[in-house]
């Protein structure tokens, strides 16, 4: 018993697994084609090609032709075409992923090992296009299920045992009889060819047909396989097909090279016509929610371009679907708006910018072939477009960024925090084109904020300014979150402080506790990603130039302070130094007790400057953790009683209870209360009660008062209107109130004399200890 010889030519990556299907033979697989066509000699029974192993399949079967005896196979997935397979004289053998392509090439292969009469029923049975087998009468012997849902029948019986004459068509039964006569005589394969059938109700049948030497029983016989899938208008559509996707990588090309959006959107338009002959075409962009046209055929009447939202039509309906819609009657689709007599469309979205439609007056005028061919050119085009869009904000951004550096630092000269947003608000209106711009400041007494600096023009629009308050206003949302707002279309945004306000949108950026920049516009959607990015960035500069002059601000305070504290050092304390010396001096010499006296009052007087002073020095740390403090509580510990026993404090009850540090209010109660002696003679009488009215309290006295053109420079550090005062004790007493967060005002009390409000206080519940 003979075994075969096969030579087989693989791809590395298969080759093993073409072994295994060939363990029955005598076979040898090699991955050069080279070596395959030197391997061939008299006695090689089949030659087995792999086309995923390359184009030189072809070199190997034109080889096997001119062995004597010798057959071809190849294995493809379609590309080659079985067409290309035949037209190369050996059989097309599928290797798809639907069919064990193993099994099938070892039951079409010769098989003389165990002498088998039908090489050829397990291939037939298990490949999934039509085959059937023809003896040398022209009867159908074997036919596999493909082959029998081809001609609409039930079963394989239902045709094996017909005829040629019975399923050829009248016009191809000669041509087709001796086809096979020749491959069967011959034993030769034939070049496929174009054959049409008739199947059961008599109706035609367009196929592709290839057919090879086989052998039934002993005897020779011709296997034929059908493609009617492939069939000849199949195959023309394909190569009108490919020849269309080729030029429109052409157009592809082009596009690339494309500078602005209208003229992607032209060349676009021109290659539907030229190529896909789509003669009424038009792309549109997507702009505030509708439809705007970027370029239309010359064919399509402006009558039908309008203006319409983008979620309407058979357009909108693509556009907010993603997908592309195909509508062959646009009169019954209950989608369509049509501007025109138009019975068709093709819709195909081109992401979020826009849409490319297609309509035509006929019905049924688009088949899924245009809608493949269509997206193919309206993605190139999208591609296209949204290179330009992100060329041009690149661009956009880079200019911008370079302006904003030019008046970040022109800004980073500023010494007020005025000077920082006059420059800010002006460099959103020269850098970033925001006519309308504005500065509002936080008011924190208030909650509110007011406008520091605005644009003539926003003045111009809007008018004057009023505080925007919590609560009340997007500004000081925006404030409170620390979040950019963006607001494209303010008459539908909640929070709007001025529903009557001119503007359509608004772009308000927080400058950290300072306030907001605020920008306008009287158009819907004005500010954009770039606009958004490149404010924040302002904002942001600003922000961290206003912080920078604060800061020197304080250094400035404080270093005043130190110059006060020096100049305090320098000459009060030198005053009564010199005169406690002089007298010192004069005790002495003389022995006189009354200049030690004299020498006692400086000295105390000093010890009182050096107590006013080093509380002045720690005001940058005045004010610790507040807590619950009974007001009267912290009166009684604040008032000393002289040796002579003079003076009286009027205290509340226990119920008026404020929220501060309890220390620091002693020390300020006990220099209201040093003050009201020094200016009443001692015996004074002091009283300390809750404001009726508001949250707060006051300390008033029965002495002889401040005048009304005093009360403005009594709180001035070193002011005083006594001999004794260091003029400093008031000064401690305002810097105590504003470290809380406390107004205090000087007026005049029930008795003439003077009366300290402090308003701001916030109320607190008893402490748990009293």
């Amino acid at each position: 018993m003979v075994v075969p010889r096969v030579v087989a030519f693989a791809s590395d990556d298969r080759r093993d697994a073409l072994v295994d299907a060939l363990t029955p033979y005598d076979a040898t697989v090699v991955s050069d084609a080279a070596t395959a066509c030197d391997t061939l000699e008299p006695g090689v029974r089949a030659v087995v090609c792999d086309a995923a192993a390359g184009e030189e399949w072809e070199r190997v079967v034109a080889a096997a032709n001119e062995t004597p005896g010798t057959t071809a196979v190849v294995l493809t997935d379609g590309d080659p075409t079985p067409d290309a397979v035949t037209a190369a004289n050996a059989t097309p053998v599928y290797a798809g992923d639907d069919w064990d392509w193993t099994s099938a090439l070892a039951a079409a292969l010769p098989n003389e090992r165990d002498g088998a009469s039908d090489d050829y029923t397990r291939f037939t049975e298990q490949a999934p296009v039509p085959i059937l087998v023809v003896d040398g009468n022209g009867v159908i012997r074997r036919a596999n299920a493909a082959t029998a849902s081809l001609f609409g029948f039930d079963t394989q019986a239902d045709i094996v045992g017909a005829t040629v004459a019975e399923t050829v068509h009248p016009n191809d039964r000669e041509q087709t009889r001796k086809r096979l006569q020749r491959v069967i005589d011959e034993r030769a394969a034939a070049s496929s060819t174009d054959l049409t059938l008739v199947d059961r109700d008599g109706e035609s049948i367009r196929t592709l047909a290839a057919s090879a030497p086989a052998t039934l029983d002993g005897e020779p016989a011709a296997r034929t396989i059908l493609l009617p899938d492939e069939s000849a208008e199949t195959r023309r559509e394909l190569a009108e097909s490919r020849e269309k996707i080729a030029a429109i990588h052409e157009v592809a090309v082009e596009l690339e090279a494309a500078t602005t959006v209208t003229e992607v959107c032209e060349r676009t338009v021109q290659a539907a016509e030229d190529i896909l002959e789509f003669d009424l075409s038009v792309i549109d962009s997507v702009r505030d929610d509708h439809f705007e046209v970027e370029y239309a055929s010359d064919n399509l009447p402006e009558d039908n371009l309008t203006h319409m939202p983008s979620d309407a039509g058979l357009l909108g309906t693509a556009y907010q679907a993603g997908e592309t819609v195909v509508t062959d009657h646009v009169s019954e689709s209950p989608d369509a708006d049509p501007q025109g007599p138009y019975e068709s469309a093709l819709s195909v979205p081109m992401g979020d910018w826009g849409a490319f439609q297609v309509v035509a007056v006929e019905p049924e005028a688009f088949d899924e072939s245009d809608a493949e061919l269509a997206e193919i050119l309206v993605s190139h085009a999208h591609v296209a477009v949204e290179r330009i869009e992100q060329q041009r904000d690149l661009r956009e951004r880079e200019r911008a960024f370079s302006a904003l550096h030019d008046a970040t630092r022109e800004m980073a000269n500023a010494t007020t925090e005025r000077e920082v947003l006059e420059r800010a608000v002006a460099a959103a209106v020269e850098t970033l084109e925001m006519p309308l711009a504005g500065a509002l400041r936080h008011d924190p007494d208030a909650r509110c904020l007011r406008p520091a600096v605005v644009t003539d023009r926003g003045e111009e629009v809007v008018g004057e300014h009023p505080p925007l308050a919590d609560g009340e206003s997007l500004a000081y949302d925006v404030f409170t979150s620390g979040d950019p707002g963006v607001y494209n279309d303010l008459a539908a945004t909640d929070g709007c402080a001025n529903p009557d306000t001119p503007l359509e949108s608004e772009l308000i950026l927080p400058l950290g506790e300072f306030g907001v920049l605020i920008f306008g516009s009287p158009d819907p959607n004005t500010f954009d990603e770039v606009d958004v990015t490149t404010g924040r960035v302002l904002a942001a500069n600003t922000t961290t130039v206003l912080d920078r002059v604060a800061h020197e601000r304080e250094v400035a305070a404080e270093r005043e302070r130190l110059d006060e504290f020096a100049s305090i050092v320098a000459h009060d304390l030198r005053n009564p130094l010199n005169t406690a010396s002089g007298f010192l001096e004069l005790a002495r010499e003389t022995g006189d007790s009354d200049a030690l006296e004299r020498v006692e009052h400086s000295l105390e007087r000093m010890d009182r400057l050096i107590e006013d002073v080093l509380t002045l020095a720690r005001q940058g740390t005045l004010v610790g953790d507040e807590t619950p403090v009974v007001l009267a509580d912290a009166a009684r510990d604040a008032w000393t009683v002289p040796p002579d026993g003079s003076g009286t404090l009027v205290t509340p009850d226990d119920s008026v209870v404020v929220s501060a540090d309890r220390e620091r209010l002693v020390e300020l109660l006990g220099n209201l209360f040093e003050n009201a002696r020094t200016h009443g003679d001692g015996d004074v009488t002091v009283t300390v009660d809750a404001l009726p009215e508001v949250s707060g309290f006051f300390v008033a006295d029965d002495g002889p008062g401040v005048p009304a053109s005093k009360r403005g420079r009594v709180f001035e550090h070193g002011y005083s209107t006594s001999e004794s005062g260091t003029g400093f004790g008031l000064s401690i007493v305002e810097s105590i109130a504003e470290a809380h967060g406390w107004r205090v005002d000087l007026t005049e009390s029930e008795d003439g004399g003077a009366r300290f409000e402090f308003r701001g206080v916030t109320p607190a519940e008893p402490p748990a200890e009293a």
